[in-house]
Parts: C-alpha cells; structure tokens; sequence
C-alpha cells in the first residue's frame, strides 16, 4: 500500500482515455480494477476513493510498459525514481519537490490542488500549476530576496539548481514518483556543471 502525498487527477484526467480499451481491460484483470472505473468521467473532482487510485495506477502502469520512461540521471519523455526530497515550494497555486542524485538536479512542480488534502478544483485552475511559466514564477517569488553576483534574473533550471541546494529546507523523506519531463539541461555550479531536470508529477507517495 502506498501513502500518497500528490496525485495530479488532471493529467489522470487526460492520459486515461488516450488508454486503447483493450490494455485496459488486461490492466483491470490484472489489478483486479473494475473496468467501468477506467472506462467512465471521473464525477467528483474531490474523490479520494479506490476510484481514484485505480485509474491512477492504470495509467502509471502503462506509461511504463509502453511509454517513453527513463530515471532522474537518465531522463526521457517520463521519469520515475525515488529520492530523498524536501517540499521547498508551495504558492497559492503550485506545490514543489526538490532533490538530487550524484549527477543530477531534479524539481517536480505541480498544481497545489492535487496535493493530498489541498482542496478543490475549478477548471480554470486544474493545470496552472503544471506549466512551466506557472513553476518558475512561483520559484521567482521564493528566490526573490536571495543575492546574485548579478542582477541577471536566473532561468527556470537555474532556479531548480538552487532549490535543490537549498540547505533551509525541511528534512529530506524519501518520495517515490512518475513525473512528465518539462525542461532538461546543464547548468553551471562553481566549476562544475549539473544536468538539471524539471518535471510535473502523476503523484508522488512516501517510500519505505
């Protein structure tokens, strides 16, 4: 069983039917799902309920048997790890995970209404928080009082480098996830330079 922490409904939402029928009917056999969960519109967009979990795992499921799924140090179309990650950012619309690898920087942002407990959705509000400009403005806010050789105003991966360096963080918990890939590249830190990855998450959940 898994402890949830996020779970983006809208990318269920969205992913989901693209599913051909017939993976999904092998998927709920094999899971022991009921079909007409796969197969009907969600009907609240507060339920928390199996429901909401199988067709969660439906889709998790098949992005990693057909999909394009790679790890943090090698990142593809989809990303899945687990890692120990700090909660760095939460705005009024986007909630944010930082954490790293050996090789690389990693940040997962995401609408804070998908946030177990964060509360409803309305349409207008459902994706905002999984886009790029969305993610980087909340980060701008957060960084905004943080001195810089400059004043050059830093891109979104070098603002993903610095919250995954961030030391005033609450403690790392190790956080098993699937993300979509938003933004990769190579940022320069001291003399060294760091892959940096961007990432909007399917969900995220407590490992053990």
């Amino acid at each position: 069983m898994k402890y949830y922490l996020y779970i983006s409904d809208a990318k269920v939402d969205m992913l989901l039917p693209q599913i051909p029928h017939e993976l999904k009917k092998k998927v709920a056999t094999e899971f022991g799902f009921d079909l007409k969960i796969l197969t009907a519109k969600r009907k609240v967009e507060t339920e928390y309920g199996d429901d909401r979990i199988a067709r969660l795992e439906t889709v998790v499921e098949f992005i990693r048997r057909y999909g394009n799924l790679g790890s943090v140090d090698e990142p593809n179309e989809y990303i899945e790890g687990t890692l120990p990650m700090r909660f760095s950012i939460a705005s009024e619309n986007v909630a944010y995970f930082s954490g790293r690898t050996e090789k690389t920087l990693l940040g997962l942002g995401g609408s804070s209404k998908h946030l177990i407990g964060g509360g409803t959705e309305t349409d207008g509000e459902r994706y905002s928080g999984s886009v790029t400009f969305f993610i980087m403005n909340a980060m701008k806010e957060f960084f905004a009082n943080e001195e810089r050789p400059d004043d050059r105003v830093p891109n979104v991966l070098e603002m993903v480098a610095m919250a995954a360096q961030y030391e005033s963080d609450p403690p790392d918990e190790h956080i098993e996830f699937l993300a979509k890939r938003l933004v990769t590249g190579m940022v320069p830190i001291g003399e060294e330079k760091w892959q940096t990855v961007l990432a909007t998450p399917l969900y995220l959940a407590k490992a053990d």
